[in-house]
């Protein structure tokens, strides 16, 4: 009898929960200090080492403009990501090395965006909500480096300037 009412009482949180809008534990991260540990979260769709293929394995020697990573413990859900890396490559041996690399992982996919400021290439866009790209902007020199991860569309905090035409 005392395991049923746990059930019901159970069943009856999830059913709340699931009528509810999106319930996570948030945490941020800014510092070009935490892009390492970024890595070490739990919930990545992929095993990753260091990072995910795309982004830069190391930014010590990098001009890094802005880094923003939202973390969400997503209650019964599971975990969320969106990170956002923004370089300015001043040296352009280290710009067009960045570049080949990119190209031999990704595919171009320009049609996605409606900004037609940047160059797109993508390992994933849109598979199981799982969004990998980097926006190139050649006349300054800078790559934005994206990452979302089961996040609904009205929770991205990212500039829609950088988003997918289908999250905007």
């Amino acid at each position: 009898m005392k395991s049923l009412k746990v059930f019901a009482l159970l069943l009856s949180i999830m059913l709340l929960l699931s009528g509810c809008s999106y319930v996570a534990y948030k945490d941020y991260f800014s510092s070009a200090d935490s892009y390492d540990d970024i890595w070490q979260l739990s919930g990545f769709s992929q095993e990753y080492c260091e990072s995910t293929p795309l982004f830069p394995n190391n930014i010590n020697e990098l001009n890094v403009n802005d880094l923003f990573c939202r973390y969400d413990q997503q209650i019964l859900l599971g975990e969320g990501f969106q990170i956002l890396l923004e370089v300015q490559y001043d040296d352009n041996n280290l710009y067009n090395s960045e570049l080949s690399r990119i190209s031999e992982l990704a595919f171009e996919c320009n049609e996605y965006f409606d900004n037609e400021k940047y160059n797109a290439f993508a390992t994933q866009l849109d598979a199981n909500l799982y969004y990998e790209y980097v926006l190139i902007d050649r006349k300054e020199s800078k790559l934005y480096y994206i990452y979302l991860q089961n996040i609904p569309k009205e929770e991205i905090e990212i500039n829609n300037e950088f988003l997918p035409v289908e999250l905007k």
